[in-house]
C-alpha cells in the first residue's frame, strides 16, 4: 500500500504542470471605479479580471500599490510582471506586451481658475496656452500626439496640477475619469471650459517584454479573450457597478 501510495504521489507530481507555482508581481494604482488601492493590496473590477484569468493557468499574483511612474520604471527592466488597466501608445509599446480588455469612451476635461475670462470651445484655442498635465499619462491618442505642438507642463501629483491652476501659474489642466477628474470638481475656485474631446480608449492590462513571466502571455490572451467572448468581463464590472468596456 506504501508503495501504491507513493507512486501515486509521483504521478500527480508529474502530471501538475510546472507554472502551478508561478507567482506574478502585480502593480496598481488608484484609478478609482475601475481600480483602488486596499490594505489588503489592490481591487475592483479591473484587478478581478485578471485575478481569475491568471488563476485559470494555475498561477497567482501579488498586487502591490507602486506610483505610475516608478511603474514604467520598473516594467523596462522587467521587474513587474502585470500592470492594469491603462492605454497604450507608441512609447509603451517598446516594452509593454498589451491585453485587451475592451474599449471605453473617454471625455478629456480641460480647467481653469474661476478668475480666468478664458473661453475655450474648440481645439486650436489650446495654442499658446500653458496646460498642466500628469507625467507619462496617456489622455487620447489625439491630444498626446498634440503635445508636442503645445505649451505643456507636467507633474507626477494631481494635487500640485490644483494648487498650480488656483495659484494661477498655468491656464488650465487637462484631465479625465481616468486621471482624477472628480478631484478638480470638488476643488475650489476650479471650472471646467466648454471644450471637450471624446474618443473611444483601448483599455488594456500588460505584461512587460523582460518579464519572467512573458512566455505565458499567449495563454494569458487566449484566456481574456475567452472572458470577452462570453460576456464574463461585462458580468465582473456589472456586479461592481461600474460601465463594461465594450467590444469596440
Amino acid at each position: 500500500m506504501k508503495i501504491l501510495a507513493s507512486l501515486s504521489l509521483l504521478l500527480s507530481l508529474a502530471i501538475t504542470p510546472a507554472w502551478a507555482s508561478v507567482v506574478w508581481q502585480g502593480h496598481c494604482r488608484d484609478r478609482a471605479p475601475l481600480i483602488w488601492v486596499t490594505p489588503a493590496g489592490c481591487s475592483g473590477p479591473g484587478i478581478e479580471v485578471i485575478n481569475i484569468a491568471i488563476e485559470r493557468l494555475g498561477h497567482r499574483v501579488e498586487w502591490n500599490p507602486v506610483p505610475w511612474a516608478r511603474t514604467l520604471a520598473f516594467a523596462r527592466s522587467g521587474e513587474v510582471d502585470l500592470i492594469p488597466l491603462h492605454s497604450m501608445d507608441a512609447e509603451r509599446e517598446a516594452f509593454l506586451d498589451p491585453i485587451l480588455i475592451g474599449y471605453a469612451a473617454r471625455t478629456l476635461h480641460f480647467f481653469k481658475n474661476a478668475d480666468n475670462p478664458l473661453q475655450i470651445s474648440q481645439a486650436d484655442q489650446l495654442s499658446n496656452l500653458s496646460i498642466g498635465a500628469l507625467n507619462s499619462s496617456f489622455y487620447s491618442e489625439t491630444f498626446n500626439l498634440s503635445m508636442a505642438s503645445l505649451n505643456m507642463v507636467f507633474v507626477t501629483q494631481t494635487e500640485q496640477l490644483v494648487q498650480m491652476l488656483q495659484a494661477g501659474y498655468i491656464d488650465l489642466v487637462v484631465t479625465s475619469e481616468q486621471h482624477g477628474l472628480e478631484i478638480y470638481e470638488q476643488s475650489a475656485g476650479l471650472v471646467a471650459v466648454a471644450y471637450q474631446e471624446v474618443t473611444l480608449n483601448g483599455r488594456y492590462f500588460s505584461v512587460p517584454l523582460h518579464s519572467v513571466h512573458h512566455q505565458y502571455v499567449p495563454a494569458l490572451r487566449a484566456e481574456i479573450e475567452k472572458m470577452r467572448a462570453s460576456g464574463e468581463i461585462t458580468e465582473i464590472f456589472t456586479r461592481f457597478g461600474v460601465a463594461a468596456p465594450v467590444s469596440g
